[in-house]
């Protein structure tokens, strides 16, 4: 009967840890459940790339998003590239509390949205592209790439 018990309690204590440690993973997951150009939904494959100091490093997928490399979980502030299609999004110094939730990332071409450019900056900008971070704040990361005069 005791060894029953043990056996029990054993299996019990394991699968709870199990579960918190998936609970952790998840947690830790980004999940991209949009990407766009121009507002439009488009279904490229795409990669996340790290800057890690010396190095880059590409993150591990999962099914519907991506994991934040060990190498840089530990910073507060991260540099990556999205690309996707024929574009390649660089982000500086985003907040590691924004990879843990869900991201629209999207690309914005001329005429552009005035929600990522302003009309006075529109002619002398070429690119504009976004992360927005639906994690309850509302905010989002937007990025001009401006021509030199």
């Amino acid at each position: 009967m005791r060894l029953v018990i043990n056996v029990s309690v054993s299996l019990s204590l394991l699968l709870g840890v199990v579960l918190v440690q998936s609970m952790h993973a998840q947690r830790e997951a980004t999940r991209v459940v949009r990407i766009e150009v121009d507002e439009n939904e488009i279904h490229d494959e795409y990669m996340v790339v790290f800057d890690a100091g010396n190095y880059w490093i590409e993150a591990k997928r999962t099914e519907s998003g991506f994991v934040l490399p060990e190498a840089v979980s530990r910073s507060e502030w991260v540099n990556f590239i999205f690309s996707f299609g024929k574009h390649k999004l660089r982000f500086n110094n985003v907040h590691v509390s924004n990879f843990n939730g869900d991201w629209i990332v999207g690309v914005d071409t001329w005429p552009y949205s005035e929600e990522y450019v302003a009309r006075k900056d529109a002619k002398r900008n070429p690119e504009a592209y976004y992360i927005k971070f639906l994690n309850g704040h509302g905010t989002q990361h937007v990025v001009n790439v401006f021509r030199r005069k």
